[in-house]
């Protein structure tokens, strides 16, 4: 999706907000679709991100860190960050001469995606680390809401005929393997919202 001044941001990584903002969606259909999300450890959730999208292009883990921090400054101020095209690991915050530019979505603190003007915009909100248990939990809830449809995909899962799996898993070690003491308050920091909402620790 093109903003109207020209950023480009997926729409899948659009907070309830962005999607009013830009006309999306309306207030009227989020209020009416059953809504639902998954949150994920902060400390565990960039371990995840490093490994997946951006140990390809630099390996030292602690500037990756330090880059989050300048880009979840700006998102906790409740602004878009914005950067020019493969400019990572070193950001160049802004659009390039062509007008070219998109809007970092990695690292946008989660309770942005759940909350809108301090109300919760999610129904049902999962936990990462209890994945497989809250799935069959959501499916549930979304049979019982008789909102399976005609696939009936929630009963398949429920039922074991169609088997719960994670898309993009990463191998690593533990996540606190990757941290020292100031990487760990580096993020306890820029995720402090996150942390305390949704009762995480290191």
């Amino acid at each position: 999706f093109a903003t109207p001044t020209g950023e480009l941001h997926p729409l899948q990584h659009m907070t309830p907000g962005e999607l009013l903002k830009y006309n999306i969606m309306t207030a009227q259909q989020l209020s009416v679709y059953f809504t639902f999300c998954f949150v994920r450890n902060p400390w565990d959730r960039l371990v995840s991100d490093y490994h997946n999208f951006f140990s390809q292009v630099t390996n030292d883990f602690q500037n990756y860190i330090e880059i989050v921090e300048e880009i979840v400054a700006v998102q906790n101020k409740g602004e878009s960050y914005v950067q020019t095209w493969d400019t990572f690991p070193n950001p160049v915050r802004g659009i390039d001469n062509g007008g070219n530019g998109k809007i970092n979505t990695h690292f946008v603190p989660q309770h942005q995606f759940i909350y809108h003007e301090g109300k919760s915009m999610i129904e049902f909100i999962g936990r990462f680390e209890n994945f497989e248990n809250e799935i069959l939990e959501l499916c549930h809830c979304i049979r019982n809401r008789g909102q399976d449809g005609d696939l009936g995909a929630a009963g398949k899962i429920i039922e074991g005929t169609t088997p719960i799996h994670k898309e993009h898993s990463s191998k690593h070690d533990h996540y606190n393997a990757y941290y020292n003491d100031y990487t760990r308050r580096v993020v306890e920091k820029s995720y402090a919202q996150d942390i305390a909402m949704f009762n995480y620790r290191f």
